[in-house]
């Protein structure tokens, strides 16, 4: 597995290039990379549950209780 490529994007160094192949083989696959986003803002909707009719609504993530502490036997 070969990283090449390299570009800093908000401070990290990210490879845009990924080689991997087998020594033996002449081939290799290349990965590359056209865009990096880092931390973009998320729809609420891409955690929720799915609604499967007969099985409930979708809960939204802020209607969820968070636990107060951790339980213990």
């Amino acid at each position: 597995m070969f990283y090449r490529n390299y570009k800093t994007i908000e401070g990290v160094q990210i490879p845009l290039m990924i080689e991997s192949g087998v020594d033996v083989a002449k081939a290799s696959d290349k990965m590359v990379i056209d865009k990096v986003t880092l931390n973009p803002q998320l729809d609420e909707m891409t955690f929720a549950k799915p609604n499967i009719p007969g099985r409930g609504n979708v809960v939204s993530a802020r209607e969820t209780q968070r636990p107060t502490g951790i339980l213990r036997p």
